[in-house]
């Protein structure tokens, strides 16, 4: 292989030249120009190394830094987690004249989400199964000409608010209206803590 170089360079007019040119500097010249070419390649050598250096440092940074980043979203995500479910338990345990009432509570809701309080009739809580811990509420909320997202809106909401709501049983009454509005009753499911004797 380094023969056919050889060979091949040999056969070059402008390596000819250079040899010629190289041959009529004198020893001196030729070793400077040696030390300039060592330490050139040596430079260039260095320079390389330098930058896959500091490439392969900016990319352990940046790693790093999502990695961080990874960790601070996933300890947020945790602590908002913590968070819902003490609130959820916060309301839950709320009872007597400090309570928000039921109605009250699924009429703002509603509210939120832009349905029309003539829309929405909610029928009195009638009790459910209880235990020694909690106590089940039932009620049924009648929705009037809403459209479809305002349903399914409110039906997500319900069941995914501060307060513990269970959505039962959801029934659509579809209606003749070029515009898609519909009326709907949802049966849903309301818990509160009992209070407990030490």
């Amino acid at each position: 292989m380094e023969t056919k170089l050889k060979e091949f360079l040999s056969n070059q007019e402008w390596f000819q030249q250079l040899q010629d040119k190289w041959a009529e500097l004198d020893p001196q010249s030729q070793l400077y120009l040696k030390l300039a070419g060592a330490i050139s390649s040596f430079l260039l050598v260095l320079i390389t190394l330098v930058s896959f250096a500091w490439s392969a440092h900016k990319t352990q940074v940046k790693l790093t830094e999502k990695s961080d980043l990874l960790r601070m979203i996933t300890n947020a995500n945790k602590e908002l987690r913590q968070l819902k479910e003490s609130t959820a338990f916060a309301s839950l345990t709320q009872t007597g004249a400090g309570a928000e009432p039921w109605s009250a509570y699924l009429s703002n809701l509603a509210g939120t989400i832009g349905i029309a309080k003539e829309s929405l009739s909610l029928s009195d809580e009638q009790k459910g199964t209880s235990t020694d811990f909690a106590q089940e509420f039932l009620i049924d909320l009648k929705l009037k000409h809403v459209n479809v997202r305002q349903l399914v809106r409110y039906s997500f909401s319900i069941e995914n608010g501060t307060r513990p709501v269970k959505l039962r049983n959801l029934q659509i009454e579809s209606q003749e209206d070029a515009l898609g509005y519909l009326d709907a009753t949802l049966s849903v499911s309301t818990f509160s803590l009992l209070p407990t004797n030490k």
